[in-house]
């Protein structure tokens, strides 16, 4: 699927909207990069820009940063409470206390891509699931929530 695809499937399968976010502009990518110490994934920000609703899973990475599900609040908040990796960027909202996280350890420089890790304070990492890549990612949510009822 490409990108547009993808944030289509995502829509129609999203159910009850709870969270919402600002779509990325240039100058909120290059914040959260600069901050974050990371190049953000080219299919993140396109999926972003596409999905009116991405705000509902993702962490946002608008520039609506005083938003309590921004991106940068999410990881601040769990780095000073110590309960994250160094390597682990979380980038969802965080329903539950556990995230989906780029591990900064796998970046993939011929794709921009990073492995997605899920993190929970209570599981164990060699227990945590594993996406190769935000499309791979995203597909794999969008195939469980289709088979809800």
């Amino acid at each position: 699927m490409n990108i547009e695809q993808l944030a289509e499937a995502y829509e129609k399968n999203l159910g009850y909207i709870v969270h919402s976010a600002c779509a990325p502009t240039d100058e909120s990518v290059t914040v959260i990069e600069r901050e974050l110490g990371i190049k953000l994934p080219n299919s993140l920000i396109g999926f972003a820009k596409v999905s009116v609703n991405y705000g509902n899973w993702l962490a946002s990475i608008g520039p609506d940063y005083d938003s309590r599900n921004h991106i940068l609040n999410i990881n601040r908040a769990l780095v000073q409470e110590g309960y994250i990796s160094k390597n682990l960027i979380a980038i969802t909202v965080g329903y539950d206390d556990d995230y989906d996280c780029f591990d900064t350890e796998t970046y993939e420089p011929s794709t921009g891509e990073y492995c997605i890790r899920y993190w929970a304070f209570d599981v164990p990492g060699s227990e945590s699931g594993l996406s190769e890549s935000f499309s791979s990612y995203m597909q794999k949510n969008i195939s469980h929530w289709a088979k809800k009822p």
